[in-house]
């Protein structure tokens, strides 16, 4: 019973039916719909389980795939206008959660990878970046795009969480060597690899995720998309106890024998 309802739950954007979303808001007894809203607000929130250690200095590399898959219609107007359009509201909500963290943005497209930003913490500046309109070609590349974003990662102290999250629409990868080799230096460095896929599982992107302790996941439709993207708000699990930055106040130290030179 329970799994048909999860299933209902998790349709394709094909598969569901018409939904009046005005009909789960009630009004008090003051005739007022605001508490209504504010629920309905507070069950979408993801909240954090506060037993878990997690790290409040965040640095966030986001690769956008622009290969040619990404002018797939699936997603209106298309895969990648539709992404770009989530991130300019990703950006503002993850810097108000994550106030001391950091984005970077690159892309992959005609088996390379490159550089859209630097380190930035303004969500006006990052959505500027994202108003530009890119054409989608060629082929994506996970082993470029990684190695560009671990290079930009190894620089950042160790007390703040190092994150790379990988927006990918295609179902191969054009790469120039082993990636195993990539999978090893990003474990070695504390690096986690989340991936969204707009296409379908693919078994290399969720072995990077196992390897490094991220996530992988598969985008069935718009909404479940939005739901994927702002998942990855909330700081997730520190890797290791050495990204933890100890503060408070300073020891007293008793010093004896102190001779002054006047």
């Amino acid at each position: 019973m329970e799994d048909d309802e999860e299933q209902k739950t998790n349709n394709y954007a094909w598969e569901e039916q018409y939904k009046r979303s005005w009909d789960v808001l009630k009004e008090d007894e003051n005739g007022s719909i605001l508490k209504s809203v504010m629920a309905l607000k507070k069950k979408k929130t993801n909240r954090i389980d506060m037993a878990v250690q997690r790290g409040i200095i965040r640095q966030l590399v986001i690769v956008i795939d622009c290969s040619r898959t990404m002018a797939e219609l699936d997603l209106r107007p298309n895969r990648l206008d539709h992404t770009l359009t989530l991130l300019s509201s990703y950006f503002t909500e993850f810097l108000d959660q994550n106030p001391l963290s950091s984005i970077l943005l690159l892309a992959t497209k005609d088996g390379l990878a490159e550089r859209l930003s630097d380190w930035l913490a303004s969500p006006a500046a990052l959505n500027k970046i994202v108003s530009v309109r890119y054409t989608p070609s060629g082929e994506p590349s996970l082993q470029n795009s990684l190695e560009l974003a671990r290079q930009a990662l190894i620089t950042v102290p160790n007390h703040v969480s190092r994150e790379i999250l990988v927006l990918y629409g295609a179902l191969n990868t054009c790469d120039p060597d082993d990636l195993n080799q990539t999978i090893d230096k990003l474990k070695s460095d504390s690096i986690r690899v989340s991936i969204i896929n707009l296409s379908a599982q693919m078994h290399i992107c969720e072995m990077i995720c196992k390897a490094t302790g991220g996530t992988f996941t598969v985008v069935q439709n718009q909404g479940h998309y939005r739901d994927l993207l702002f998942n990855t708000i909330p700081p997730p699990p520190l890797i290791t106890k050495s990204q933890m930055i100890q503060m408070g106040f300073p020891n007293t130290i008793q010093v004896k024998d102190i001779v002054c030179a006047w």
